[in-house]
């Protein structure tokens, strides 16, 4: 247990906080270093891929798009789940000024997708 009236922070920053890791101008694939992160696109038809073998349990990446951008979320590497959903899906979209969480909630190799797709 820890208590205290100051902020707490790692290598990321502020613990509170939701850094930006990337701004995309083009199609990227996720990295380990995305991991706690937001990656903001700034190009309409970006694709974002979410790799295999990458991510751990417990890892979530924030994706979120700018300037009216729409973007797709390639997950043909990983099994990936909209949540709510039962059918895994190998690409979701994302909406013009969306945000989409990617966690890897319970399996390194199962990826839960919430937000604007």
């Amino acid at each position: 247990t820890l208590t205290t009236t100051g902020a707490i922070s790692d290598g990321d920053g502020n613990l509170r906080d939701i850094p930006g890791s990337q701004n995309l101008s083009g199609d990227y694939t996720l990295q380990a270093s995305d991991a706690g992160n937001q990656v903001n696109i700034n190009a309409s038809d970006t694709v974002v891929t979410v790799p295999t073998s990458v991510f751990s349990i417990g890892d979530i990446v924030s994706l979120v798009s700018v300037n009216g951008c729409t973007a797709t979320i390639a997950c043909t590497a990983v099994n990936a789940i909209k949540a709510g959903e039962l059918a895994k899906t190998a690409s979701y979209t994302l909406a013009a000024n969306g945000v989409a969480n990617v966690l890897f909630s319970y399996s390194a190799g199962l990826a839960v997708l919430t937000g604007n797709i």
